[in-house]
Protein backbone atom coordinates (compact mmCIF):
# COMPACT_ATOMS: atom_id res chain seq x y z
CA UNK A 1 0.00 0.00 0.00
CA UNK A 2 1.31 3.43 -0.75
CA UNK A 3 1.99 6.13 1.77
CA UNK A 4 -0.83 8.22 0.38
CA UNK A 5 -3.38 5.48 1.00
CA UNK A 6 -2.10 4.93 4.50
CA UNK A 7 -2.35 8.60 5.30
CA UNK A 8 -5.83 8.74 3.72
CA UNK A 9 -6.91 5.73 5.78
CA UNK A 10 -5.42 7.24 8.94
CA UNK A 11 -7.31 10.50 8.33
CA UNK A 12 -10.56 8.66 7.95
CA UNK A 13 -9.92 6.70 11.11
CA UNK A 14 -9.56 3.37 9.45
CA UNK A 15 -6.17 2.58 10.87
CA UNK A 16 -3.16 1.22 9.10
CA UNK A 17 -4.89 -1.94 7.94
CA UNK A 18 -6.86 -2.52 4.81
CA UNK A 19 -8.82 0.32 3.36
CA UNK A 20 -12.46 -0.45 2.66
CA UNK A 21 -15.20 1.56 1.09
CA UNK A 22 -17.86 2.40 3.62
CA UNK A 23 -20.87 1.78 1.37
CA UNK A 24 -20.01 -1.59 -0.08
CA UNK A 25 -17.42 -2.94 2.26
CA UNK A 26 -15.24 -4.11 -0.64
CA UNK A 27 -11.50 -3.91 -0.51
CA UNK A 28 -10.02 -1.04 -2.61
CA UNK A 29 -7.04 -3.20 -3.53
CA UNK A 30 -9.35 -5.88 -4.90
CA UNK A 31 -11.27 -3.23 -6.85
CA UNK A 32 -8.07 -1.90 -8.35
CA UNK A 33 -6.99 -5.42 -9.25
CA UNK A 34 -10.34 -6.22 -10.88
CA UNK A 35 -10.26 -2.89 -12.74
CA UNK A 36 -6.79 -3.69 -14.01
CA UNK A 37 -7.94 -7.16 -15.00
CA UNK A 38 -10.97 -5.71 -16.81
CA UNK A 39 -8.76 -3.17 -18.51
CA UNK A 40 -6.39 -5.90 -19.65
CA UNK A 41 -9.34 -7.94 -20.95
CA UNK A 42 -10.46 -4.96 -23.05
CA UNK A 43 -7.06 -3.73 -24.20
CA UNK A 44 -5.62 -7.10 -25.24
CA UNK A 45 -8.26 -7.85 -27.93
CA UNK A 46 -8.11 -4.25 -29.15
CA UNK A 47 -4.34 -4.48 -29.53
CA UNK A 48 -4.71 -7.81 -31.32
CA UNK A 49 -7.32 -6.37 -33.70
CA UNK A 50 -5.11 -3.39 -34.48
CA UNK A 51 -2.09 -5.67 -35.01
CA UNK A 52 -4.02 -7.96 -37.35
CA UNK A 53 -5.43 -4.99 -39.30
CA UNK A 54 -1.95 -3.53 -39.61
CA UNK A 55 -0.51 -6.85 -40.77
CA UNK A 56 -3.28 -7.29 -43.33
CA UNK A 57 -2.79 -3.79 -44.68
CA UNK A 58 0.97 -4.28 -44.87
CA UNK A 59 0.48 -7.50 -46.85
CA UNK A 60 -2.61 -6.56 -48.89
CA UNK A 61 -1.32 -3.33 -50.41
CA UNK A 62 1.81 -4.82 -52.00
CA UNK A 63 -0.09 -7.90 -53.18
CA UNK A 64 -2.76 -5.74 -54.81
CA UNK A 65 -0.07 -3.57 -56.39
CA UNK A 66 1.75 -6.65 -57.68
CA UNK A 67 -1.45 -8.08 -59.17
CA UNK A 68 -2.23 -4.78 -60.87
CA UNK A 69 1.27 -4.52 -62.32
CA UNK A 70 1.14 -8.13 -63.53
CA UNK A 71 -2.14 -7.44 -65.33
CA UNK A 72 -0.66 -4.29 -66.90
CA UNK A 73 2.41 -6.21 -68.06
CA UNK A 74 0.26 -8.97 -69.59
CA UNK A 75 -1.86 -6.39 -71.44
CA UNK A 76 1.25 -4.62 -72.72
CA UNK A 77 2.77 -7.90 -73.94
CA UNK A 78 -0.45 -8.76 -75.77
CA UNK A 79 -0.50 -5.32 -77.39
CA UNK A 80 3.15 -5.73 -78.38
CA UNK A 81 2.40 -9.09 -80.01
CA UNK A 82 -0.46 -7.52 -81.98
CA UNK A 83 1.71 -4.60 -83.08
CA UNK A 84 4.55 -6.88 -84.21
CA UNK A 85 2.08 -8.91 -86.31
CA UNK A 86 0.60 -5.71 -87.74
CA UNK A 87 4.07 -4.41 -88.61
CA UNK A 88 4.87 -7.68 -90.39
CA UNK A 89 1.64 -7.40 -92.42
CA UNK A 90 2.43 -3.79 -93.27
CA UNK A 91 5.96 -4.70 -94.35
CA UNK A 92 4.59 -7.41 -96.67
CA UNK A 93 2.03 -4.97 -98.11
CA UNK A 94 4.76 -2.35 -98.65
CA UNK A 95 6.93 -4.87 -100.46
CA UNK A 96 3.96 -5.74 -102.73
CA UNK A 97 3.26 -2.05 -103.44
CA UNK A 98 6.80 -1.59 -104.72
CA UNK A 99 6.09 -3.86 -107.70
CA UNK A 100 4.70 -2.51 -110.98
CA UNK A 101 2.07 -5.25 -111.24
CA UNK A 102 0.50 -4.29 -107.90
CA UNK A 103 0.48 -0.59 -108.76
CA UNK A 104 -1.22 -1.33 -112.09
CA UNK A 105 -3.77 -3.59 -110.39
CA UNK A 106 -4.66 -0.91 -107.82
CA UNK A 107 -4.88 1.81 -110.49
CA UNK A 108 -7.32 -0.27 -112.54
CA UNK A 109 -9.41 -1.45 -109.56
CA UNK A 110 -9.60 1.69 -107.41
CA UNK A 111 -9.30 4.53 -109.91
CA UNK A 112 -10.74 3.07 -113.12
CA UNK A 113 -7.56 3.81 -115.09
CA UNK A 114 -6.73 2.03 -118.34
CA UNK A 115 -3.83 1.78 -120.74
CA UNK A 116 -4.07 3.81 -123.95
CA UNK A 117 -6.40 2.12 -126.44
CA UNK A 118 -8.28 0.04 -123.82
CA UNK A 119 -11.99 0.45 -123.24
CA UNK A 120 -13.50 0.19 -119.77
CA UNK A 121 -16.96 -1.15 -119.20
CA UNK A 122 -18.80 -0.74 -115.93
CA UNK A 123 -21.50 -3.28 -115.20
CA UNK A 124 -24.24 -1.73 -113.09
CA UNK A 125 -26.15 -3.71 -110.51
CA UNK A 126 -29.73 -4.63 -111.33
CA UNK A 127 -32.38 -2.05 -110.52
CA UNK A 128 -34.09 -2.29 -107.16
CA UNK A 129 -37.82 -3.06 -107.24
CA UNK A 130 -39.92 0.06 -106.73
CA UNK A 131 -41.70 0.27 -103.36
CA UNK A 132 -45.07 -1.43 -103.24
CA UNK A 133 -47.92 0.60 -101.80
CA UNK A 134 -50.89 -1.23 -100.23
CA UNK A 135 -54.28 -0.79 -101.85
CA UNK A 136 -56.11 0.10 -98.63
CA UNK A 137 -56.77 3.39 -96.92
CA UNK A 138 -55.01 5.94 -96.65
CA UNK A 139 -52.79 5.09 -99.59
CA UNK A 140 -55.55 5.03 -102.21
CA UNK A 141 -56.88 8.50 -101.21
CA UNK A 142 -53.71 10.55 -101.11
CA UNK A 143 -52.74 10.32 -104.72
CA UNK A 144 -49.55 8.52 -103.77
CA UNK A 145 -50.37 5.62 -105.98
CA UNK A 146 -50.38 7.83 -109.05
CA UNK A 147 -47.16 9.50 -108.02
CA UNK A 148 -45.38 6.17 -107.52
CA UNK A 149 -46.69 4.49 -110.69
Amino acid sequence: MTDRRRSLGAMLGMGAGRTTMPSSGRDLGAMEASTGHRLRRLVTPAVLVVAVALAVSIVAVPVRSHMSRTADINAAEELLTDLVASNADDAARLAALRTDDEVEHLARRDFGLAKPGEEIYHVLPPAVDPPRVPDGWPFNHLGLRLALE
